[in-house]
């Protein structure tokens, strides 16, 4: 049975996870636990006619999944990939759609999350960049984009991954700047559903009601509620209960300068997302030099914050791989 397939995009930390738990309560929509962060190296590693029969792409891409994070984070959860049977499917597989499906799948069988689901999916942020390369490859694909007040942002990736301030100030901003041009396209803009994350913690159910009749399915009362604590990092961290006084945060998070300078590079768009700039005058934009001397330090503090979780070789590890991938 051919299954739509559902991405859950945003800026890092803008409520992507808090959306994927929501909306997997649902019985038609299934998606892994952990992010994917696979597809754009696929499409790096094989073509749209790759032979699925050939032993030797199979075993290629085996050796993909099996080195990727996704693999990783699903075996520390006790998951692994049926390989024998996953091979059987592949022989069925004609293009990137079935391809993804059949992944997706095999994991969510072996995880029990998988029900006969008219969608099934990932929650992947980043790939908010790839709305128009998935849209050409799925045709049939959807996307709920979730947005934040980018103050809220940028503070929750410092607390998480030590993030600068302010290149994250320039990540949201570039981010929300790509999702207003994929207006101009409608076959696109058809296929994506924005939501703010302001909106769904101030009205949990109207606004999934919106998101289920553009996935043209029924509410049900069970997407109110979490299954678990699902977020790893940050003030929600391990929490099971949807949190409707986690918003304006960078009031007390942050120094009026701090606040000043991430309105101001996100000046423009943010207010079109709605949210209003309480220092700010006007847009000021960073240098590229200083926002790619600002990588480096990023890199590092995201390494070190992975190291504390993880340990250090698969700290630095998962670090790397997520730079590949």
């Amino acid at each position: 049975m051919t299954r739509p397939l559902l991405f859950i995009v945003g800026v890092p930390r803008s409520g992507t996870t808090l959306l994927r738990e929501l909306l997997t309560q649902h019985p038609s929509i299934s998606i892994p636990f952990e992010e994917m962060q696979l597809l754009p190296r696929l499409f790096r590693e094989f073509e749209p006619d790759t032979s699925w029969q050939y032993r030797k792409n199979q075993d290629r891409l085996i050796e993909i999944l099996e080195q990727s994070n996704f693999a990783g984070h699903m075996k520390r959860h006790g998951i692994t990939l049926d390989q024998e049977s996953f091979r059987r499917s592949l022989e069925q597989v004609v293009d990137w759609e079935s391809l993804v499906q059949t992944l997706t799948r095999h994991y969510l069988d072996v995880s029990n999350r998988f029900a006969p689901s008219l969608y099934v999916g990932d929650k992947t942020p980043s790939n908010l960049m790839r709305v128009k390369q998935f849209s050409d490859n799925f045709p049939e694909c959807r996307f709920v984009h979730i947005i934040r007040d980018p103050r809220d942002t940028v503070l929750s990736m410092r607390r998480a991954w030590s993030k600068s301030l302010y290149r994250a100030a320039v990540r949201w901003h570039d981010y929300i700047e790509f999702s207003f041009g994929l207006d101009a396209d409608p076959k696109i803009a058809s296929r994506v559903h924005t939501i703010r994350y302001e909106d769904l913690l101030a009205s949990l159910e109207g606004t999934l009601r919106g998101v289920c009749d553009f996935l043209e399915i029924d509410f049900t009362d069970k997407m109110l509620s979490l299954r678990r604590g699902a977020e790893h990092w940050g003030d929600a961290a391990g929490s099971n209960v949807v949190n409707v006084e986690n918003q304006n945060k960078f009031l007390s998070g942050l120094s009026s300068h701090e606040i000043k300078q991430i309105e101001s590079i996100c000046f423009q768009p943010m207010q079109k997302c709605g949210y209003h700039p309480v220092h700010a005058n006007g847009h000021q934009s960073i240098s590229r030099l200083r926002y790619h001397s600002l990588a480096a330090v990023d890199f590092a503090g995201g390494a070190m914050s992975h190291v504390r979780q993880k340990g250090v070789i698969r700290g630095i590890r998962y670090r790397v791989k997520q730079l590949l991938n």
